[in-house]
């Protein structure tokens, strides 16, 4: 994993760098402020472990009125979209290996070198909650 890095340094904290536009430098807590206020400001949050309610938040946000006649295709194609997801994790984890469980030494170093990132994720679920009541 130090090999990974050390060769790959600006692939850390991908999220933070991709939402604030920082490619070729370190990213500090200035950039996940920033991150952070652009999630909460310009994003509807979806979860991959609330599929079914990010989905209907999509369906509400952004219009998509499926017919009835429909319902059955959009079902599937959401259900289809998941299971690619899943195909695709798995493959990823076979191809590069298995980073293992919360707590372990891979997981810990590959944290901390993320660390930024890991602190958005867990703002995105704090968000995905408080948007709940624009939902109900």
């Amino acid at each position: 994993p130090e090999q990974y890095c050390e060769e790959r340094p600006f692939e850390q904290n991908w999220l933070v760098r991709y939402l604030t536009n920082v490619r070729f430098k370190l990213v500090t807590e200035e950039q996940l402020d920033l991150a952070r206020e652009i999630l909460r400001r310009k994003c509807i949050i979806g979860l991959y472990d609330k599929v079914e309610e990010s989905m209907e938040r999509f369906k509400s946000v952004f219009g998509w009125n499926v017919p009835l006649t429909q319902k059955d295709s959009f079902q599937t194609c959401s259900h289809n979209m998941i299971q690619a997801n899943t195909y695709r994790e798995g493959a990823l984890s076979h191809r590069f290996g298995d980073i293992g469980e919360e707590g372990d030494v891979i997981w810990n170093f590959f944290e901390k070198k993320n660390r930024l990132d890991q602190s958005l994720y867990l703002f995105a679920k704090q968000l995905f909650e408080e948007q709940s009541a624009l939902f109900e």
